[in-house]
């Protein structure tokens, strides 16, 4: 994956910038890197959602079986093993059709919209990405 799987934390960008008004709910991240995955689990808390954590799109899928109706928002990688963002995001929205996803990529999003053919994520986020623009995302897909 290389450098399109690092995110960008900063000190600067350690606190959410709206921490008065914290965004509530439990979040799914999903991401086969160890270290993305803790990195982006914990600024998805900084921004005050719960986080279940997963691998991969096998283990995602595993997760919102048991926690399924807990779930808010699910932010997941694109590439990973076993399944992919899209494959595994199309099988969560079989079980749960309103459930929203944020896809996160090194890809921009005029390269990753020409990979979804049915489904379309509920939002986007590129990597690296920083704690504003994680927020930011969070916020406006959870408002859809």
């Amino acid at each position: 994956m290389g450098s399109n799987s690092q995110l960008n934390v900063s000190n600067a960008d350690a606190k959410p910038s709206l921490s008065f008004n914290k965004i509530s709910g439990v979040a799914l991240v999903v991401d086969d890197e160890k270290s993305v995955l803790r990195a982006c689990a914990s600024m998805v808390k900084h921004c005050g959602l719960s986080v279940i954590t997963a691998c991969d799109g096998l283990d995602a899928l595993s997760k919102f079986g048991e926690h399924g109706n807990e779930i808010d928002i699910v932010v997941m990688d694109l590439t990973m093993p076993n399944l992919d963002g899209i494959a595994a995001m199309e099988k969560l929205r079989n079980v749960r059709p309103d459930i929203k996803v944020i896809i996160s990529s090194g890809f921009d999003e005029k390269t990753l919209n020409a990979r979804f053919t049915e489904q379309r994520p509920s939002g986007f986020i590129r990597k690296p990405f920083t704690m504003k623009e994680l927020e930011t995302e969070l916020r406006r897909v959870m408002l859809l």
